[in-house]
């Protein structure tokens, strides 16, 4: 899924589709995320100047994925050619006095928008064919949906306000296990909250994980129910019972894209395919900078038959 998910931002952002650059890209950013998340919780925090083996792989990968970015960067300059991709849209970006982003800046962009684009897509599909697997009445009425509503062919996004399903189902993935499972803020002055003095330049910590399974906002919290985000249940919750992307300014710029890409994906795959867990090793999530599967999810494919649309679904 994660190989997935970033050939599809990697195309979204570069225009690039199946390439050798493409694969070294991805090979460079899977060094430098999992150096990452390594050091974001490592007790003891060696400077990257130091030449150990870990920071010289990880220097080294960071400039792998600056000269690829940097190559593709100059040669669509060179060649003009507009594409339907992001870093055209930021090529012919203007500021309000007329200039245009330096190199740097465009690096910086697709980079940021690399990172943040396929990890907690690629780990939200994860879960949700481990879902789906052990709720068999869920992936039941998942099915029935496809098949009405698509009938055996590939969606559109023209077709999503009719996967309403589709879409709590994606949704109560992300309630169960949010991808972003830790968010942090600063405050800038002194305040309260619950009765608690803050001192300015605090850092608080939001978890999604815990907020989305207070029994005070969900009915059976710890189940995996859609239907939680139906409209009847869904009516009165406080806006941040629920907060997979983040909230506020900071709120993550590509919750749309992330949503439209997995409904798709779903929408595919769930027609032709059954993903099965192997019970080979506990599934238990992982806190790193992405809630991921300790020892991933080993699943088994089983295609399937055109589902018929006059079946009874499952009690």
């Amino acid at each position: 899924m994660l190989d997935l998910t970033q050939r599809i931002v990697i195309k979204a952002l570069l225009g690039v589709d199946s390439s050798s650059e493409t694969n070294e890209l991805i090979q460079a950013w899977n060094t430098v995320f999992a150096y990452n998340s390594q050091r974001t919780w490592a007790l003891l925090k060696v400077p990257v100047s130091l030449p150990t083996p870990k920071n010289r792989q990880f220097i080294h990968a960071i400039s792998k994925v600056n000269s690829i970015v940097y190559k593709i960067i100059r040669e669509r300059k060179q060649s003009g050619t507009d594409i339907d991709d992001m870093l055209t849209m930021m090529l012919n970006a203007q500021d309000e006095n007329g200039e245009k982003m330096s190199e740097q800046q465009l690096r910086d962009e697709m980079v940021t928008m690399f990172a943040a684009g396929f990890e907690t897509a690629g780990t939200t599909l994860s879960w949700l064919w481990y879902l789906l697997s052990q709720h068999p009445n869920v992936e039941c009425k998942l099915h029935e949906e496809l098949a009405r509503v698509l009938g055996g062919r590939t969606p559109t996004v023209q077709d999503l306000p009719n996967l309403k399903y589709t879409k709590m189902v994606v949704e109560e993935t992300m309630r169960i296990y949010p991808s972003a499972w830790l968010n942090s803020r600063s405050n800038i002055n002194d305040d309260e909250i619950g009765g608690y003095h803050i001192p300015a330049k605090s850092l608080l910590m939001l978890s999604p994980y815990v907020t989305h399974r207070l029994p005070d906002f969900w009915k059976n919290p710890e189940d995996f129910e859609p239907e939680h985000f139906s409209v009847e249940q869904s009516a009165g919750r406080p806006r941040y019972a629920y907060f997979p992307f983040g909230g506020g300014p900071r709120q993550c710029l590509g919750d749309v894209f992330a949503m439209t890409e997995i409904q798709l994906i779903v929408a595919m795959l769930s027609q032709h395919f059954r993903l099965k867990l192997v019970p080979i090793k506990p599934v238990v999530p992982r806190p790193e900078l992405t809630l991921q599967p300790r020892y991933g999810l080993q699943m088994t494919l089983e295609r399937r038959s055109p589902f018929p649309i006059t079946q009874p679904l499952p009690s």
